[in-house]
Formats: structure tokens, sequence, C-alpha cells
């Protein structure tokens, strides 16, 4: 739901300031490498055409360079109520902030493991080819399954479809004792118990 707003859209204002166009410039060019971040260099990231009409506006590919102010406008316009622009967005951000700290605490957890993992091993001094895949998964790798995780766990995972199968009773190969066949009876319940007293 962008608009695209040429050169004449300030209605006469004025460009912003050179240092707030070279803040948005490197804004744009560092969410550019964040949404690329983890993917080979083979691969791109699909983007939507709004955000990467906004992307190109903020890197620069736009002539003017663009403002904070445009920049906003741009985002809150995409939103069903552009006035709840910063109420969302804080919530965006906040999510993803919380996020970010998961990120940081499962790395540490994986981290802290290996190095237990290689005292363990050097301990032992038997060579585990376990540990040696451990060794190859680097910090990037972890991050990117997280990542992936959580992006599962937000969208949602499809489950396969398991036939179901008829349940089949084993063959009873041996016989029950008395007090086995007492509580099979009572969990059929075959009889009623009575309190005594």
């Amino acid at each position: 739901m962008f608009t695209h707003f040429s050169s004449d859209d300030t209605d006469g204002a004025p460009p912003p300031p050179a240092a707030e166009r070279q803040l948005v410039q490197s804004l744009g060019v560092a969410i550019y490498r964040a949404l690329d971040w983890g993917l080979d260099d083979s691969e791109e990231r699909e983007l939507s055409p709004q955000l990467e009409h906004l992307i190109e506006r903020m890197a620069g590919g736009h002539q003017g360079g663009e403002g904070l102010s445009t920049v906003m406008a741009l985002c809150a316009s995409r939103l069903a109520d552009p006035g709840l622009a910063a109420d969302h967005y804080q919530a965006v951000c906040r999510a993803l902030f919380v996020e970010t700290l998961e990120l940081q605490t499962f790395l540490i957890k994986i981290r802290d493991a290996k190095q237990m993992l290689k005292k363990i091993t050097s301990e032992e001094s038997v060579e585990d080819r376990s540990a040696a895949e451990l060794d190859a998964l680097k910090h990037r790798d972890w991050a990117r399954l997280w990542v992936q995780l959580m992006k599962d766990l937000r969208q949602g995972v499809k489950l396969k479809k398991v036939q179901e199968q008829p349940f089949n009773l084993l063959p009873t190969e041996f016989s029950l004792t008395p007090f086995e066949m007492l509580m099979q009876d009572i969990q059929t319940r075959k009889f009623q118990l009575r309190k005594v007293m």
C-alpha cells in the first residue's frame, strides 16, 4: 500500500538536511543487509513490492533522498489505521527485541553446552563424531535455525497427516495374575466397589 511519491510531492517543503538523508540512507542499507543476513550468495530474499520500494527510496534509489518524516508516512500508510502507526511499530520493535534476547540466550546456551562437551570429551580423550559435528555448526547456523524455528512457530507448522491404523490388540502371551484380573475388572467397571467400615 505504499504510494509512489515523486519529488513534486514535497509541496514546496525544503529537502531534509543532509545528515538526516544520510541517516535514512544508512538505515535503508542496514535493513537491506539485515534481511539478506543468513542467506547464501546464490539466494535472494523475496520482498513485497512495497518493502522493496521503501528500501530503494531509503537507500538512495530515489533522486533526492528521503527524510525520516517521509519514511514514517510511507510506513504508516500501509496500516489500516495510520493513526495507530506509532503503537503498532512500537509493538513490532518490542517483539523483535524480545526475540533477539531469546536468540542471544539460546546462543549462549549452545556456546556453553559446546564448551562443556569439549571439556567432557577432552577429559575422556574419546573422539566423538557428534562433538565434531557440533563444532562444525557455527553460531550463524544456530542463529539461522533459531530464526527459522521462531518463524515456523509464528506462522504455524503444518503437520503431515497420519494414516490411522486400526489398533489391534496383541494376542495375550501370558495369563494375568488374580490381582491383575481384579484390577482390570475394576478399571473396566465390571464391578462396583462398596465402602467397608
